[in-house]
Order: structure tokens, then C-alpha cells, then sequence
């Protein structure tokens, strides 16, 4: 009895490790959207362009274009970029920002996305939305995300507007995560051109 006790405790040491490896399946969180990263060259100043790629899907090289009528002017009441390839117009990115009339101008942005989804932005962005809608039209951006905020003694604010997220492979982003770190990105860069430092 005791050599058959020995060998079976011999046995249940070795097999112990075993055990472990046989449990119920762990529920896993699922995968999370690849970070948006801060990173040169950018479209239209304040958007990285491998980020703005890595969202949208958008392959072919974009440049930016002012529209001209606000380019250079530090006051002017809107100035707006796009970015849109070389050849064609349609341009998969439109970023608007001003120092002017900054109420006004989230009223009427908020109004155009009221029956659509869309939802506050972080706190620490200032005041704005995140907003969306599915379309497959060429001709419309169907997100947009606009925050009213301080930078030195102004009260600037930014709007982006772009093509629909990509959702082709594996990886599903969060759609308004990479809306949020795209406007903190931008206020960023803002900040640095401008010299003022970026707060609600």
C-alpha cells in the first residue's frame, strides 16, 4: 500500500500543472481600435496623415487645399482646408476652424446632425459633438466632430469632417474613439501653430 501511494502522489504531482490549462474559456474583451497616433506629415496642419489613413481606408496620397478665400489670414472669419488627391475633386477630408462667432457656428453644426447619431465630446476637448451616419455616397462626409475651446485668449474652434471609417479586415475601430483622439490631436497642433496652449 505505501509503494502504490507513492507512485500515485508521484503521479498526481506530475499531472498537477495540467489542471490549470483545462478551464472554462475566459470571455475576452474584444479588440480595440489600433491607437491614433500624432505624427508628421500632416493634411491641412492638423491631422496626421497616416492616422487620417488608417481611419478612413483612404489609400490614394491626398494634399492640402485651402479654398482660398480665408488662406493666410490669422482673423478671418472661417478658414477651411480639404483633403483631396491630386487628381479629382472629391475630397474625403474637410477641416473648418475659426476664432469667430464659435456659439453660433456649433448651433448651426449640431442642428445638421440633430436626427442623426451623435453625442457629446469629452470635457476636456471643450464643448462639441461627435457625429455619424451611414451612407455610401461619394458626395457627402458622413462624420464630423467639432469642439469649441480656449487657446490663449480666444476661443477658437475646429471642425473635421471625413469619409465613413473603414471597417474592412479585422480590425472594427470605435468610431468616435478615433473622432475624439483626432479633434485632441488637432488642438494640439493648433496649439503649437498658433502658440497658445489647448483647454476646455
Amino acid at each position: 500500500m505505501g509503494r502504490a501511494f507513492r507512485v500515485a502522489t508521484v503521479v498526481l504531482i506530475f499531472l498537477a500543472p495540467e489542471c490549470d490549462v483545462v478551464r472554462p474559456e475566459e470571455k475576452r474583451p474584444p479588440p480595440k481600435s489600433p491607437p491614433v497616433a500624432r505624427s508628421a506629415p500632416y493634411l491641412c496642419d492638423l491631422v496626421p496623415a497616416s492616422t487620417f489613413r488608417a481611419i478612413t481606408g483612404v489609400t490614394v496620397p491626398l494634399e492640402s487645399d485651402q479654398d482660398g478665400l480665408y488662406a493666410g489670414d490669422r482673423d478671418a472669419d472661417i478658414e477651411r482646408c480639404r483633403g483631396r488627391p491630386k487628381e479629382g475633386d472629391t475630397a474625403p477630408l474637410i477641416v473648418n476652424w475659426s476664432y469667430l462667432k464659435g456659439e453660433k457656428s456649433l448651433r448651426i453644426h449640431q442642428k445638421k446632425w440633430a436626427n442623426k447619431s451623435h453625442g457629446r465630446i469629452p470635457s476636456g476637448l471643450g464643448r462639441g459633438f461627435a457625429a455619424y451616419e451611414r451612407s455610401d455616397r461619394l458626395d457627402v462626409l458622413p462624420n464630423e466632430v467639432f469642439a469649441l475651446f480656449r487657446c490663449g485668449g480666444k476661443r477658437p474652434w475646429i471642425s473635421i469632417e471625413f469619409l465613413s471609417v473603414s471597417r474592412e479586415g479585422d480590425v472594427k475601430r470605435d468610431r468616435r474613439q478615433d473622432m475624439f483622439d483626432l479633434m485632441r490631436i488637432a488642438q494640439k497642433r493648433f496649439g503649437e501653430i498658433r502658440e497658445c496652449t489647448p483647454r476646455p
